[in-house]
């Protein structure tokens, strides 16, 4: 039989490799649970030993299930490109941080999903137990170092957010002219991802949620193309800093009183590896208004980046919609559809003015078989669709 210290030495080898989220504790806890309750009812008493490796089996494999379980689902809810590419963004190889300065050392935060291509950058992190807000009267000293700022309510965008119902109570106070203080402890993330050798990925959008429990989650997208440095790679070697934040807040009934402090709190990093779904080239040419225009393309599931050529600049290649005079309530748009009649949405401006037109468009998740460009002009108060009178130009696969 196994004695105590064998054991705990190979369970201590068994678990050294995993680390997990918030979410993977949760399903850990309900898993062991689960199985204690199955356990309990039996008359014949299990040996420690026994007790030892089934939960260790448990939570082996709750682990191994959690792993299908990532925040490119989470925000797929909202947006399905995410959820076409989760599978494709579960595996990467990240160093959680973990523990930081007084009160938060339980917290932990990690890189948890990332999706390369080659031509687009998506990235999912996590911060659990990563803020604590209490209700907070700052000595005379503390209060004699603070600075006097406007009292103006806090805006608190998620009622599952760690320390709403604190905020809740200050923005009540301002009301009521009542004293009231708080002091926030937070742990976040630098608004810079960049690699190990010092290049800069400029995001181009963000998303944030909170988990019932608290633990906070950001999806970022980056601006497309990538950097041209980054096109080739086979991998990516990701960092983010990660800062500490104690802020105190106090409102005497008149004047409202902040002081903040901020200290490093480490790097996330994480290893992504290019997806192994290929970026396709396509291109078409088509007549508009008895114009040549001519269309090349580098398409991933997340997005398409597109030279668009024409004979005459795109602000003279259409009429305006009829009774328009100028371009002041009117705007040329570029948009996409595939084969299935989804939308590519425009990702940022581009010039009218020029013959050729270089832009991005948001993907819909998967490669397209067809894709066929159009370019119109909207109005104010119209949905983004393509007018049913409009040509577009169809691009195909190309070598």
């Amino acid at each position: 039989m196994l004695d105590e210290k064998t054991l705990q030495e190979r369970v201590n080898r068994r678990l050294s490799g995993l680390r997990g989220d918030e979410l993977r504790r949760m399903r850990i806890r309900a898993v062991v649970q689960q199985e204690r309750s199955a356990i309990s009812p039996m008359k014949k008493k299990l040996s420690p030993v026994l007790v030892c490796l089934l939960i260790l089996l448990f939570i082996t494999a709750s682990v191994a299930l959690a792993e299908h379980l990532n925040l490119f689902h989470l925000f797929g809810q909202q947006d399905e490109r995410y959820a076409q590419v989760a599978d494709k963004a579960a595996v990467i190889t990240a160093q959680p941080v973990e523990g930081y300065e007084a009160p938060l050392e339980q917290g932990i935060a990690q890189i948890d999903n990332a999706y390369y291509d080659g031509l687009t950058l998506n990235l999912a992190l996590s911060i659990a137990q990563g803020t604590q807000y209490e209700a907070y009267t700052p000595t005379a000293q503390e209060l004699a170092a603070m600075e006097e700022a406007s009292p103006m309510a806090v805006d608190i965008p998620d009622a599952q957010a760690p320390g709403a119902d604190i905020l809740a109570a200050y923005n009540q106070a301002l009301q009521s002219g009542t004293p009231y203080g708080y002091r926030a402890c937070t742990i976040y993330p630098s608004d810079h991802t960049r690699t190990d050798d010092g290049i800069d990925i400029p995001q181009a959008a963000g998303d944030s949620a909170y988990g019932e429990d608290g633990a906070y989650y950001e999806m970022r997208e980056f601006a497309l193309p990538l950097p041209a440095e980054l096109t080739g790679r086979d991998t990516l070697h990701l960092e983010i800093g990660l800062y500490q934040s104690i802020q105190t807040v106090y409102f005497d009934g008149t004047k409202c009183y902040t002081a903040t402090q901020r200290s490093d709190a480490g790097t996330l990093t994480a290893t992504v590896p290019r997806s192994s779904t290929t970026t396709l080239k396509m291109a078409g040419t088509a007549q508009i208004s008895g114009v040549t225009c001519s269309a090349e393309a580098e398409v991933s599931p997340m997005a398409a980046v597109i030279s668009l050529s024409c004979e005459v600049p795109l602000e003279t290649l259409l009429a305006l919609p009829d009774g328009l005079a100028d371009t002041q309530d009117a705007w040329l748009e570029i948009i996409a559809t595939d084969e299935q009649g989804r939308l590519y949405r425009p990702d940022g401006t581009y010039p009218t003015v020029q013959t050729q037109v270089n832009l991005s468009l948001l993907g819909v998740g998967e490669l397209p078989q067809t894709l066929t460009v159009y370019v119109y002009y909207a109005q104010e108060g119209e949905s983004l669709a393509v007018p049913n009178t409009q040509k577009g130009i169809t691009l195909y696969p190309v070598d």
